[in-house]
């Protein structure tokens, strides 16, 4: 059985909020990890967007699933460590989003579509548009980062790793996400793209031996 591993950047733990990675069963002992923040709704990337269970590591997190985008429609009971999530033994089902807290009564009682969607690490200084973006920069390691819209972004400056597996579109920031697209590029320039364009509904795939990447732009279309 394949074991999804916890595996954050060291960017995270340089005075950022608490983040970790929830593993999303896709099918029987087939694993996707999603990473997640406090208080925070999150929106699973296009690989995870159905599951048959779902778990976590982080101690003293609980964690709600909902079948939609905005955590109005409870999946499943709230698991936590030791507590994993069972959605369906054998048909996956769809998930939307995802709620954590260390408080587990935000989680019921609470009213998580009302949570403010907050900025991932990196992204505009300046509180412009942006696109979150997830990599996978390992076998089971994700990170995700703010693209800001309009500019090559160097993966260096997001503390993301130039080695990359995996792109996906997580959310957006003042920007329609269905409305924008993301382009990788072997070089810093954003000249030379590698991989097709990602979209909300299009991740991109660059082969099981990775590739190198040295920017990101991601623009409006």
């Amino acid at each position: 059985m394949k074991h999804a591993a916890i595996l954050l950047a060291s960017f995270l733990a340089s005075g950022q909020a608490l983040m970790f990675q929830i593993t999303v069963e896709t099918a029987p002992d087939t694993f996707i990890g999603v990473i997640a923040d406090l208080d925070e709704l999150e929106r699973p990337h296009r690989g995870a967007t159905t599951s048959i269970g779902a778990s976590i590591l982080e101690e003293g997190v609980f964690c709600q699933a909902f079948s939609d985008p905005h955590g109005r429609d409870e999946l499943g009971d709230v698991f936590s460590r030791g507590n994993n999530a069972v959605f369906d033994k054998a048909i996956p089902q769809q998930i939307g989003s995802f709620l954590c807290s260390k408080d587990k009564s935000k989680l019921k009682d609470g009213d998580p579509q009302q949570q403010e969607e907050k900025p991932a690490v990196g992204g505009d200084e300046k509180g412009g548009a942006a696109v979150r973006v997830q990599f996978r920069i390992g076998s089971d390691e994700f990170v995700q980062s703010n693209v800001p819209v309009g500019e090559v972004t160097k993966l260096a400056d997001i503390n993301v790793s130039n080695t990359v597996f995996d792109a996906a579109i997580v959310n957006s920031t003042m920007v329609n996400l269905s409305n924008v697209q993301c382009q990788l590029f072997q070089d810093d320039e954003g000249k030379d793209a590698i991989g097709d364009a990602i979209t909300s509904t299009l991740d991109v795939s660059l082969g099981a031996a990775g590739a190198t990447v040295g920017s990101v732009k991601c623009d409006k279309r």
